[in-house]
């Protein structure tokens, strides 16, 4: 009787037992795939995010290591009339001239020095030439090896040549066809000789490896500063002394970055060695001499600017 009674009860449980539907079941999955895709839409978002934000700032601190590459060698700009000025052959004795001869004579086939200063040090001829391209002498140089001929010194260009092969480098760029749809096949290179950098032979670049520095490159403009109207040109022939002492480099880049979009930096960087005019030493030598020093030297004591 008791089992009978259970039986009953149970019969009525599951003939009253609510289920889902069919139409029930297919709009639970359909709400749940809306929930799936926009949680891996959302996931995909972030993740592209990540990886523009990855490759912007790469992009930056590429801009960042040139421009301190750049800051470097131009800070060690080295130059004798930074301290001293040219020496000159008015009033010198026959001895003295037999001297002067025979240290002008080891620049007069050097393209790369131009006259010796008072001390006897060459003056080196910084270049500023077509094809954005500069040149210039500098302390820069550090030596990695022990026991190779090298020095402190250098010379150092900089250069815009063009990328449209590439060199392989994909940490820079993998993609030539992105390079060719966004227009800009230049890349920012440095050369650097370090030995023997007093030769009287004509500086071969071609021997050199290049160091890339920067890519996807529309334009460099390198100016000079030019103290006397303390203005910044291109053209060292108007500056007092500009192709040998270098008072300030201002660069002016143009490039594209990871979106394509031109973009432009503005630096200004200069050596180390403070503006100062030295005085003309030739008055102590030869007191009745008061004829004016035509490589920058002053009849006056030596003056910081």
């Amino acid at each position: 009787m008791m089992m009978h009674k259970w039986m009953s009860i149970l019969d009525f449980k599951l003939k009253n037992q609510i289920g889902f539907t069919l139409l029930e079941v297919l709009i639970a999955i359909t709400v749940l795939s809306f929930i799936i895709l926009g949680i891996a839409t959302i996931t995909d978002d972030s993740q592209q995010t990540a990886e523009s934000v990855i490759q912007e700032d790469l992009d930056l601190l590429q801009v960042e290591t040139a421009f301190s590459r750049l800051e470097w060698d131009i800070s060690h700009a080295y130059s004798p009339l930074y301290f001293s000025h040219a020496m000159e052959p008015t009033g010198l004795t026959p001895q003295e001239g037999d001297v002067y001869n025979s240290i002008l004579d080891r620049y007069s086939t050097n393209e790369n020095f131009a006259f010796p200063s008072f001390d006897g040090y060459p003056v080196p001829n910084n270049k500023l030439e077509p094809k954005e391209s500069m040149t210039f002498f500098t302390m820069s140089n550090r030596r990695k090896y022990q026991n190779i001929k090298q020095s402190y010194f250098s010379w150092v260009r900089y250069e815009i040549v063009s990328d449209i092969e590439g060199d392989g480098d994909d940490n820079l760029d993998t993609s030539l066809a992105r390079k060719e749809a966004q227009g800009a096949k230049n890349i920012l290179i440095r050369k650097v000789i370090a030995n023997n950098v007093f030769n009287p032979e004509l500086l071969d670049w071609d021997d050199v490896k290049s160091q890339v520095l920067l890519r996807n490159i529309e334009k460099v403009q390198f100016e000079f500063w030019n103290p006397a109207n303390r203005k910044w040109t291109d053209n060292l022939s108007t500056i007092e002394n500009g192709q040998h002492v270098i008072r300030g480099i201002r660069v002016t880049l143009n490039w594209l970055d990871y979106d394509g979009i031109e973009r432009e930096i503005i630096r200004v960087f200069r050596p180390l060695f403070p503006n100062f005019k030295p005085e003309n030493l030739y008055q102590f030598l030869y007191p009745t001499n008061t004829s004016s020093n035509p490589q920058g030297g002053t009849q006056n004591g030596g003056e910081v600017e």
